[in-house]
């Protein structure tokens, strides 16, 4: 291809990946100008759910220090290598003698780079799922026990809250009734020291988790001295925090839950330093069920590592700053910069044409 020619050609793929770009963001804000609207309402809707969205987007990474943005640049720049890998090898099945004669006209090799970037979008998308899975086995803990298996000495056991009925209906939550039933067989097996029970509550909907709780236990023969109440685990997270911050010594806490949700919370207990056993309480997942929990364990994760989030009245301990005059800082400053100049250079391969 003549020099000429060549820069008419860069210039035109350049306007092209603009264009796509500029179609990319308008479908972004045709979404989210849309949601929970019966009508698109651009100019006076959608520019408001755009900002809103964006405010909580950024809201997430308020609490995140030098330490969390060096691994987000770090995994940004990892995920750009493994796209770009993809397109070297999808590029490889486009110098194929099959799609060879599109590449003689500039229409050709636009058409075939999209075709591209839409196959490497899909793999991507596979590739983000199974790093999702992954990152479920990984928060999945093996300290789990059924009720016959708890023995030792008695524990303070956390009760980790939710619904009583099922929301919006009246209808029991049966994952309710099975750790309230858990928990009392505990007591009457002589295993609890104390019950602490942690849910969220909202006054304005009247709805107070921990209060159902401790009536049903209390209806059922525990006695309120053995009943300790925090109502601000609005999350499962804020609920390890603050036992953290109000347990005393090292000695081990049970924590009873669904099997599902204790692999999230044991795994938060050893992030923290909480020494903890599950006790499954029975109920079997539901499939919207499986699909909370298969996100929100890489929101656990992503809290832990990216967000540093705290919680809910508990104050947050500052970690010391990166300092660069330090060997090990500057090393692993080097080390991320290194992978910051690598994924450059694989943006540059993958807008190619």
């Amino acid at each position: 291809m003549a020099s000429k020619e060549k820069q008419e050609f860069q210039g035109l793929a350049f306007l092209y990946v603009l264009f796509l770009w500029a179609m990319g963001l308008l479908g972004v804000y045709l979404l989210l100008g849309s949601v929970g609207y019966h009508n698109f309402g651009l100019l006076d809707r959608g520019v408001p759910a755009l900002r809103t969205t964006i405010k909580e987007l950024f809201s997430l990474f308020r609490y995140s220090d030098a330490w969390n943005y060096l691994l987000l640049t770090l995994l940004v720049c990892l995920a750009i290598l493994l796209y770009g890998l993809n397109d070297f090898w999808l590029r490889r099945v486009g110098q194929r003698h099959i799609f060879k004669s599109w590449t003689s006209t500039h229409t050709g090799r636009g058409l075939l780079w999209s075709a591209r970037q839409i196959c490497n979008g899909l793999v991507s998308v596979i590739q983000m799922l199974l790093l999702t899975y992954m990152a479920n086995l990984f928060v999945a803990n093996p300290y789990i026990l059924a009720v016959n298996q708890v023995g030792g000495e008695p524990k303070a056991t956390l009760v980790l809250g939710t619904s009583k009925l099922i929301r919006g209906t009246s209808n029991p939550n049966l994952y309710y009734q099975k750790r309230l039933e858990c928990a009392i067989q505990l007591y009457r097996a002589g295993q609890v020291k104390y019950f602490l029970l942690s849910g969220d509550r909202q006054q304005q909907d009247n709805y107070d988790e921990t209060a159902d709780m401790r009536n049903d236990l209390v209806s059922s023969g525990i006695p309120e001295k053995s009943i300790r109440v925090d109502p601000h685990g609005h999350r499962t997270f804020d609920s390890i925090i603050r036992t953290l911050q109000s347990s005393t010594g090292r000695d081990t806490v049970m924590i009873v839950s669904q099997t599902f949700h204790l692999e999230r919370a044991l795994y938060l207990c050893r992030q923290v330093g909480l020494p903890a056993v599950g006790v499954v309480a029975g109920g079997a997942p539901t499939g919207a069920m499986i699909q909370r929990e298969f996100l929100a364990k890489l929101r656990v994760l992503l809290d832990v590592y990216i967000f540093n989030t705290p919680a809910y009245g508990v104050s947050r301990q500052d970690r010391r700053t990166i300092n660069p005059t330090r060997v090990m800082d500057l090393v692993l400053i080097l080390f991320v910069a290194g992978f910051v100049v690598l994924a450059g250079r694989v943006t540059r391969g993958v807008l190619h044409f």
